[in-house]
C-alpha cells in the first residue's frame, strides 16, 4: 500500500477542515501535514486521529496497487522521523525476510499481539 497524499488534501476539502486546523488537531506543525500531502506516511496514532476527525477509515489515505501479504513498521522511532528511500528498501527487505518465514512456519504459526496500556 502506498500513502496518496493528495488523498487526505480531498478528504480535508470536501470535509471543509482547513489543513492548519487538521495540524491544531493533531497537535503537529503545518509543516507536518505538508509533509503527509507531498508523501511522508504519519504515525499511526496522527493516522487514526485523522480518520476519526475526517470520517473516513485509515485505508482510504492509500493506494492498492498491489496487496500486500506482510506489514512491516517503516519507522520505529520516536521523535521525528522522516520516511527516506533507505527505509523503504530495508523494510522490503525486512518484508521478503519475514515472508518466508510465514510460509514456512507451522500452524499457528501467526498468533495476534495484544499491546497492554496499564498493567494493573
Amino acid at each position: 500500500m502506498v500513502w496518496d497524499g493528495e488523498k487526505l488534501r480531498s478528504v480535508a476539502k470536501d470535509k471543509g477542515v482547513s489543513l492548519s486546523r487538521l495540524a491544531e488537531v493533531l497537535d503537529v506543525s503545518r509543516q507536518t501535514v505538508n509533509d503527509w500531502l507531498r508523501g511522508q506516511v504519519p504515525k499511526g496514532h496522527h493516522l487514526i486521529e485523522m480518520s476519526r476527525l475526517l470520517e473516513v477509515r485509515p485505508g482510504y489515505f492509500f493506494q492498492t496497487d498491489t496487496p500486500a501479504p506482510i506489514s512491516i513498521p517503516v519507522h520505529r522511532k520516536r521523535g521525528p522521523a522522516k520516511l527516506n528511500e533507505r527505509m523503504k528498501e530495508e523494510t522490503l527487505k525486512m518484508a521478503e525476510q519475514y515472508q518466508g518465514f510465514f510460509k514456512s512456519a507451522p500452524e499457528p504459526g501467526i498468533v495476534p499481539v495484544m499491546r497492554i496500556e496499564r498493567r494493573d
